[in-house]
């Protein structure tokens, strides 16, 4: 999967990915290239970063992500 995330969850990223796995881009957000098995754990796992982290790759990642997301946004509405 491919992540990008705010710079302010730097520290975290960087504890929980690893280094290795991360790549600062031009406007200070960063990249990670990592593989996680794809169930509940990941999708609150992502969840818990909120506005922090976009997920670009693989697309039907990011559609569970978003889909879980308007759930949650409805339940507050």
């Amino acid at each position: 999967m491919v992540l990008r995330f705010h710079p302010r969850v730097r520290v975290r990223i960087e504890e929980f990915f690893g280094p290795e796995k991360m790549t600062v881009e031009e406007d200070g957000s960063l990249l990670v290239r990592s593989e996680f098995p794809e169930d509940n754990w990941l999708y609150g796992m992502l969840l818990s970063y909120g506005p922090d982290v976009r997920v670009l790759e693989p697309k039907s990642l990011a559609d569970e992500i978003s889909s879980q997301a308007r759930r949650v946004f409805e339940l507050y509405k």
